[in-house]
């Protein structure tokens, strides 16, 4: 299971490759950020790639507390080795992005003070700049308004099956957050980064009962992220954009199932096949099994 770290990248499509396995077997109130930016093989990035120690990918999800201790230890041990090497580069952002996904992995296993403490740490540093200040915002935000995870996915599991509410939800605080990331982003004209803002403020309070501002968001961050050229969030955005119009009766189930081929064949030849699952999964989920996904 390869991870990759890139400092310009929204930073919770990489969390996940920490939390998401590190969830797996953690207590109740933590479950995987961001199913479909599934844990391990999001499209590399320049950076650094860690491969997951044994005993993270072995753990069963039966395998009980001793398990989830032992899941959790060894995150915890390959998000600092991420701080340390990543301290050696003559890149500062690089750096602090790393200390930021080692505050939200904490923050999805149950330890919020530490990690509030361990952001609040990058925020104050002398020097940080607007690329750690719109990380640090993104992942507050994500914190207020999906504290359980699924930020970019609708509340869901890389099953699709919807992720139990552990903890309560802030929106409008995770709204002021999720604004404040893209403002920062916008200042490094950073378009990935405000592709994932987008997404989330699609699902933020002035949304709500508004589709026409929904999909201008929606449309807007898939914009952003060809731009960027970030495949797996040009497609997260294309799949919330079907869902929207599957919700209005626009999309025939046909289109579906064509959305539904197309997601296989990117991530079998070109993106992640993680990635793809959990958007499939997500499409059938929010279109009520509308279509299914292929086992194939």
């Amino acid at each position: 299971m390869a991870v990759a770290v890139g400092p310009d990248e929204p930073l919770a499509l990489n969390t996940a490759a920490f939390s998401a396995t590190a969830t797996a077997t953690a207590p109740a109130q933590s479950d995987p950020t961001d199913p479909t930016s599934p844990a391990a093989d999001v499209p590399a990035a320049p950076g650094v790639v860690a491969q997951a120690p044994p005993s993270m990918i072995a753990a069963a999800p039966d395998s009980g507390v001793e398990g989830a201790a032992l899941v959790a230890v060894d995150a915890l041990t390959m998000a600092d080795a991420f701080v340390a090497r990543l301290a050696e580069l003559p890149v500062q952002q690089a750096s602090a992005y790393a200390r930021i996904l080692r505050a939200d992995l904490l923050f999805r296993l149950g330890r919020a003070a530490e990690a509030g403490g361990a952001l609040d740490a990058v925020e104050t540093a002398g020097g940080a700049d607007d690329a750690t200040l719109a990380h640090a915002a993104l992942v507050r935000g994500d914190w207020a308004g999906f504290p359980d995870g699924g930020a970019q996915t609708l509340g869901r599991r890389p099953d699709g099956s919807p992720i139990p509410s552990g903890r309560p939800a802030y929106l409008d605080r995770a709204e002021e957050l999720w604004r404040r990331s893209l403002a920062a982003y916008g200042r490094i004209s950073s378009d990935a980064g405000r592709a994932a803002g987008l997404l989330r403020l699609a699902e933020a309070p002035t949304a709500t009962g508004r589709p026409i501002l929904r999909r201008a968001r929606i449309d807007e961050a898939a914009r952003r992220a060809r731009a960027a050229g970030d495949d797996a969030l040009t497609w997260t955005a294309r799949v919330h954009s079907l869902i929207e119009r599957a919700r209005t009766g626009e999309a025939s189930t046909a289109e579906l199932r064509t959305m539904m081929t197309a997601l296989t064949e990117w991530s079998r030849f070109d993106g992640s096949t993680s990635y793809g699952r959990g958007l499939s999964q997500l499409l059938a989920a929010a279109t009520g099994g509308a279509v299914t996904v292929s086992t194939a």
